[in-house]
This record gives C-alpha cells, sequence and structure tokens, in this order.
C-alpha cells in the first residue's frame, strides 16, 4: 500500500473516533437537560414543583398527595386524598379549612329539613372529623356538645354519630359523662351520649361509667355496653365484682351477663365466675353466675353448670342452665 494512502486512512480513522466522542458527550450532557424540560412541560401541565422530599408543592392548580404526619393517626400512617401542607403554619391553615366547613356542616343540619340531605350532611361531617381526631378545632366540640340538647331531639342520634368520630378526644369523652351525671331528661340525647361514648375509644373514662352503675342514673345499662366497647380484663372484671357486690338494676344485670358471655375468652374471666359461684351469693346473682358461666368451654365449668342445674328445685330454672353451653 502506498504510503500517503496509509496516511489518510490513519487521518479518517483518528477523525472517525473524535467525531462519536463530541456525539457521545452531546448525548450524555443533553440527558439532564432534556428530563428537566420534561419536567418543566409537566410542571406547566399541572401547576406543581416536585420539592426535594418526592411530594409536589402546589404553585397552581392542586395537587391531590399521600402523605404522612408524624402524630397523626397510628405511626406511618399514609392518609390519601388530602393534601396536607408541609410547614406548620400551612397545617394549621388546613385543619382550621376544614373545622371550618365543619361548623358550616353543622348550620345546615339545624336548618335542613329533608332526611336524606341531612343524613348525607351528616355522613360528611363524620368524615371531616375522623380526619381531624382529637387536633378538631375546640368550637367545633363546643358547637357538638351543645347541639345534644338544642337541636331537634330526632337529630341527635346523628350529632351522637358525630361525637364518637372525635376518636382519642379525652376532654370531649369527659365532657359527655359530665352531661350523663346531670341526668338529662331526653331519652334520645342519653342515648346519643351513650353510643358517642362507646365509639370513641377513650379508656379514661372507663372508671367514671363504672362508678355510675348502681346509683340509678338513666339507662345505666347502656353505660355497660360502652365499657364492653372501651374496656379490656380490668374494666370486665370489675363489671363482675360490681354485680356481685352490688344491688343493679334488672336490665343493667342482664347486659353483664350478656358482656360477660361474649368476653368468655378473656384470660381468667370464667375462674373469676366459677370463683364467685363458690361463695355462696345471693339467689339473683347466682343465677347470674351460672348464666355467664353456661358460656365456658372449659370441662370443669360444664360441670359445674350441670351440677348447679341438677339442683335447682324450680323446672325451669333447671332447664333454663342446661340450655347453656356447658348443658348435656
Amino acid at each position: 500500500m502506498k504510503r500517503s494512502t496509509s496516511l489518510t486512512l490513519v487521518v479518517l480513522a483518528v477523525l472517525g473516533a473524535g467525531a462519536t466522542a463530541f456525539l457521545l458527550l452531546q448525548i450524555v450532557g443533553d440527558g439532564p437537560e432534556r428530563g428537566r424540560r420534561g419536567t418543566d412541560a409537566a410542571e406547566l401541565e399541572s401547576g406543581a414543583r416536585p420539592d426535594g422530599a418526592g411530594a409536589q408543592r402546589g404553585t397552581g392548580k392542586q395537587v391531590a398527595t399521600r402523605v404522612t404526619e408524624p402524630g397523626f393517626g397510628p405511626a406511618g400512617a399514609v392518609h390519601p386524598g388530602i393534601r396536607q401542607p408541609y410547614d406548620g403554619a400551612d397545617l394549621g391553615a388546613v385543619r382550621a379549612q376544614q373545622s371550618g366547613r365543619v361548623l358550616e356542616i353543622l348550620d345546615s343540619i339545624m336548618r335542613e329539613q329533608d332526611t336524606t340531605k341531612r343524613w348525607t350532611l351528616g355522613k360528611e361531617l363524620n368524615d371531616l372529623l375522623r380526619t381531624l381526631g382529637h387536633r378538631v378545632d375546640p368550637a367545633v366540640r363546643d358547637r357538638l356538645l351543645a347541639m345534644l340538647t338544642t337541636v331537634d331531639p330526632e337529630w341527635r342520634a346523628l350529632v351522637g354519630e358525630a361525637l364518637g368520630s372525635l376518636q382519642g378526644d379525652t376532654e370531649t369523652a369527659g365532657k359527655l359523662v359530665d352531661m350523663l351525671q346531670r341526668r338529662p331528661e331526653d331519652i334520645r340525647t342519653r342515648h346519643a351520649i351513650y353510643a358517642a361514648l362507646a365509639k370513641m375509644n377513650v379508656r379514661e373514662v372507663a372508671p367514671r361509667l363504672l362508678g355510675m352503675l348502681g346509683e340509678n342514673y338513666p339507662d345505666e345499662h347502656l353505660a355497660v355496653r360502652a365499657l364492653g366497647q372501651i374496656g379490656g380484663i380490668d374494666e370486665t372484671l370489675s363489671l363482675l365484682d360490681r354485680m356481685v357486690k352490688h344491688p343493679l338494676r334488672e336490665e343493667t344485670r342482664r347486659e353483664i351477663e350478656i358482656l360477660l358471655q361474649t368476653k368468655r375468652d378473656q384470660k381468667g374471666l370464667m375462674d373469676k365466675v366459677a370463683s364467685a359461684l363458690a361463695k355462696e351469693p345471693t339467689v339473683e346473682t347466682k343465677r347470674s353466675l351460672v348464666k355467664i358461666l353456661t358460656a365456658s368451654d372449659d370441662p370443669e365449668h360444664r360441670e359445674t353448670v350441670r351440677a348447679l342445674a341438677r339442683g335447682e328445685p324450680d323446672a325451669d330454672r333447671r332447664r333454663e342452665a342446661s340450655l347453656g353451653r356447658g348443658g348435656p
């Protein structure tokens, strides 16, 4: 091959390699810019700009996000569908806006006469209150508490349902017990309060509800139902102790019987019932304890029930005892 031809080929090879390197550099350098331009286009479309955490902070059109707020509900819970802000001032503003909407709904409920529309408003109200929880504006709590005695009686159940959505709100639960202790005359008000307490899951008020039993409060059997929802084994054993040691209304005693039967799997409960039976209680208490013990799966408890049934002089009482889970 001629020397001139060889030199030409070398030059062309060098030029080709240089061109390839130049194109690669252009592609690498243009990638972030292309990505940025794509992001800018999406930003212009959505009116939002990604922040450092990867969530979107609205600069125009509001963007629905999924946000984890520390201390809001269970640890690490994600709350979809509501755009939560990212600093304290904005967060307070959103809560104030939500609380304001709650007050608007309450005003509408007071005015609205259509049953369907009222219950629709009630559903929106409950959803908002569940979102706010114990962070709800105090003015909202006070308004709901006042409505329990001022709204039309037939709508007090709706207000009680709304109060029950404030789960974990110890202060409001305490105020509801205060209202009960003032013995409101309207039965629908009392029932709304008990229903709210059962939903709120505030165990701190359990001792106060227990203390009401036997004090001749109206509808005190509903306090037993509320205790069944918010209490644990300690409250269950306290109900058993109160039934054994204190005179109670018949409906209250029956409610405790039913509750303790449903709690039969709680550790040691049925052993405590059997132990109370062995201490020669009054006839009335003995019959209640036998009814509770019929729910036990323990063979010893079943035999105790059968033995007591055989010794019962009244035929109807014998049959009642033998028909329980511990019967033959």
